[in-house]
């Protein structure tokens, strides 16, 4: 709110799925003030990142929906959303795009052309892998920013266990690298549940 003071921002998901700034008022008060509310509390809400995303000065923010884990259901609501910030406190939601079981995106530049991009991990691991295939999801995505608005590109499919994502130039050779988490489950023999025993997957920018 531009008084010096630190605010956080925090997500409340589950039934309540909101977005809400509490405002620094000092001697560590904190006074909550809802930025925004999902259409209905199935929304799933599950991620955020503080970020400039049109480059104006002020911090807007970006929120991912795709939590799955209470009924399994694949719904087409879910993906990624940005709210403006248009001043006073006053933010307008944008829809940038759909991917099932959104997890968690991160916005970024990755074609340096100057823009904010976002790139979005799915997380489904109550389905196989089987039906990752059949049912042809997207797994990692990245959204490029264009002049005429958002156009979703698939880097990975049917590999729908990521809860977690990370963009930066790893290598340092000038290029956007992705790291991602994958859920792995294992076993009481020790054998792996999921697709693959690896933590973590990175994907060098070419």
């Amino acid at each position: 709110d531009g008084d010096s003071r630190p605010d956080f921002v925090a997500l409340l998901s589950q039934e309540h799925e909101q977005g809400i700034a509490y405002l620094n008022r000092g001697g560590l008060s904190f006074e909550p003030r809802v930025l925004h509310r999902a259409p209905h509390p199935a929304w799933g809400y599950s991620g955020l990142q503080l970020v400039d995303m049109d480059h104006d000065g002020d911090t807007d923010v970006l929120l991912s929906n795709g939590d799955a884990l209470d009924d399994y259901e694949l719904k087409p609501y879910h993906g990624i959303w940005w709210l403006e910030n248009l001043g006073g406190l006053r933010f307008e939601p944008h829809h940038i795009a759909q991917l099932y079981g959104c997890e968690r995106a991160v916005a970024v530049d990755m074609d340096n052309d100057g823009d904010m991009d976002v790139v979005a991990v799915a997380f489904l691991p109550h389905l196989s892998q089987s039906a990752w295939q059949q049912k042809d999801l997207d797994s990692i995505i990245w959204v490029e920013r264009t002049s005429r608005g958002w156009t979703k590109h698939a880097i990975e499919k049917h590999l729908c266990h990521h809860p977690s994502v990370a963009v930066a130039d790893y290598d340092a050779d000038g290029k956007q690298d992705i790291a991602v988490g994958n859920f792995v489950w294992l076993n009481m023999d020790g054998t792996p549940f999921s697709s693959t025993a690896h933590a973590i997957t990175l994907l060098m920018g070419k």
